[in-house]
């Protein structure tokens, strides 16, 4: 017998096991919450026996129970997937909800309590400058956006320290209370334009929303929601309302500075419209510095022309495989700036891509508008994962979505630590950090940013 039929028949043997292995674990009614139910018995039986069982800190038996944790994690997730076309007529009635919403409330103001970390310590700062009347801008460099969450906080931390001083705890509480309600205005929102009632109770309860929000604090969630309402107004065909709506969610983060670009391009918006998007949004981001214009230097610096500087990005590492260090090592290219060249490189990304999407719903433009800004951005944090939530929670019957939710949780839990405080991460349960085993850089999460993007560019979606 020669080697092809032995290996065609391999495969074949290989792919009705698989088939049969699917049919006996992932096609059962529960085996989601089976699958979930051993995950919770799994780690809770660590976090007991690990206290008198000094064998679990060894390398070997760390890393055995790291893998088998992420099988069970990526089975679960994987028959979820499977069952998603059974969960998307999911119809949930009012008092489910509000009970579902009190978890997921009650779930992040827990994780506020875990800890800190550097933002929320520069959050207290700018609060502090606020309510010493000064002008923040000026007085510290660790804050890098509009001046709308900063009085916010500054109003939190006031509510904070009524009857006996300063709580920092409360302060906290208050915070991802407030961005709780931003992220239920968003989810409601992400309904009202289509999204299934399974799509926004992922939305409460993944990973990645709950530690964001929960402990990390991040106020994306605020100018993504008033960027989503802006989209609605429009199409509703109420533009100067969806004018001033962006232009709020710009003087809050300016995540979505560049859409009105992508509009230019839109044959269904007139051309008054197209004007008034690109004059409006950030003629009213810009008056939001008015008052702070004598520390026009430092907004300059620390607010226009603030980036991250790690080059751990997509776009840094095809960079580094494309110009290696042999190529732009002559003498006559030292002064090329090739890491301040990925920006433009960026914008023509942006521009192209929202070119090519110019006859697309306005919804799918703002979703392709975010994962392109994410996949190709030459500077990535953790915190701008959530930016992704309303692209994930529209891709949920691909697997790409999916598998998203599993490598950022991931990256969160296990990985990330500059801005996560040594309060949260899952080193009790046996994982040291420092293993090389478990690393996974902001490339590789990009990369499938990249792949969610395609799927919507090329509306490969398993209906």
């Amino acid at each position: 017998m020669s080697k092809e039929p032995i290996a065609n028949y391999a495969a074949d043997v290989m792919i009705e096991s698989l088939n049969k292995l699917r049919l006996l674990i992932f096609n059962k009614r529960f085996s989601w919450l089976i699958l979930l139910g051993c995950i919770l018995i799994f780690n809770i039986s660590l976090i007991v026996f690990k206290a008198n069982d000094s064998f679990l800190y060894t390398p070997s038996i760390s890393k055995l129970l790291f893998i088998l944790n992420a099988i069970l994690a990526s089975a679960f997730i994987y028959s979820v997937y499977l069952k998603y076309p059974k969960f998307a007529g999911l119809s949930l009635t009012p008092p489910i909800q509000i009970t579902l919403f009190t978890m997921a409330w009650i779930a992040r103001i827990a994780l506020s309590r875990l800890g800190h970390n550097y933002d929320f310590e520069s959050f207290e700062i700018v609060s502090d400058h606020i309510l010493q009347g000064q002008n923040f801008y000026k007085e510290t460099s660790r804050y890098n956006y509009g001046p709308v969450w900063a009085y916010l906080c500054a109003g939190m931390k006031y509510l904070s320290s009524i009857g006996g001083g300063y709580n920092p705890v409360l302060f906290h509480s208050y915070m991802a209370s407030l961005l709780f309600v931003f992220e239920l205005l968003l989810l409601k929102t992400l309904n009202q334009s289509g999204y299934n009632q399974f799509s926004l109770l992922i939305g409460l309860f993944n990973p990645i929303s709950l530690i964001l929000i929960g402990h990390h604090s991040q106020f994306d969630v605020m100018a993504l929601a008033l960027g989503f309402i802006s989209i609605r107004q429009l199409q509703n065909g109420r533009v100067l309302q969806a004018c001033l709506l962006l232009g709020l969610s710009l003087s809050i983060k300016h995540i979505l500075a560049f859409l009105p670009l992508l509009f230019l391009f839109r044959s269904d918006l007139s051309l008054s419209t197209k004007i008034k998007f690109l004059v409006l949004p950030p003629l009213i981001f810009a008056i939001g510095f008015l008052p702070f214009i004598s520390a026009w230097p430092e907004i300059k610096t620390n607010v226009i022309g603030y980036q991250l500087n790690h080059g751990q990005t997509l776009i840094y590492k095809l960079g580094e495989l494309l110009f290696p260090n042999f190529l732009t090592d002559f003498e006559s290219l030292k002064n090329v700036p090739f890491g301040s060249s990925y920006k433009p490189l960026w914008l023509g990304l942006i521009i192209a891509i929202g070119y090519k999407a110019r006859h697309r719903n306005l919804l799918e433009l703002i979703l392709i508008y975010l994962l392109t800004i994410l996949a190709f951005s030459p500077a990535i944090s953790e915190q701008y994962f959530i930016i992704a939530m309303p692209a994930v929670l529209y891709l949920l019957n691909h697997w790409s979505s999916w598998l998203f939710l599993l490598s950022g949780s991931y990256y969160l839990q296990f990985v990330s630590q500059h801005n996560t405080s040594k309060y949260f991460n899952l080193s009790h349960l046996g994982f040291d950090l420092k293993y090389e085993w478990i690393a996974i850089g902001f490339a590789q999460i990009q990369i499938l940013m990249a792949l969610m993007l395609l799927v919507i560019l090329r509306k490969k979606i398993k209906e």
